[in-house]
């Protein structure tokens, strides 16, 4: 049975904790690119990071998520939206790949002081505190 792209990102939308089921997660993203709009997902693709904040990378799939992002156009926007309202260890890690391919700015936004608001957040947690802080530091 084929999904709609509603229904897709619906079932996007309630992955979450406690659900450790990542081989799910991963037929859900292959639907999602299968159906060919998954940049009208980016922002439900970057919630994902939200509500697995730090220390874990989904066996791999979140990989699978930061890559498929960094294929659309546009995502960087959301990306730093995402970062400022709910810092995920991969979100600043896209942050910082942004930052190492020599991009300042996101429209008129400093990537270096999104990064540093973040490695100074009280509402982060210190895992991705430090990352940030990392990257900020870097180059």
């Amino acid at each position: 049975m084929t999904l709609s792209h509603l229904e897709i990102v619906e079932d996007l939308n309630k992955f979450g904790p406690p659900c450790d089921d990542w081989e799910k997660l991963q037929k859900i993203l292959d639907d999602l690119w299968r159906d060919g709009n998954p940049s009208q997902a980016i922002p439900e693709l970057l919630a994902v990071f939200a509500r697995y904040p730090a220390d874990e990378d989904g066996c791999g799939v979140f990989w699978s998520i930061l890559h498929g992002l960094e294929t659309l156009t546009g995502y960087e926007t959301h990306l730093l939206r995402s970062v400022q309202i709910s810092p995920s260890e991969f979100g600043v890690m896209m942050l910082g790949r942004i930052r190492n391919a020599n991009i300042a700015t996101i429209g008129s936004v400093s990537v270096v002081s999104v990064l540093r608001a973040t490695s100074e957040s009280k509402t982060a947690c210190e895992r991705v505190r430090k990352v940030a802080n990392r990257f900020a530091s870097s180059g």
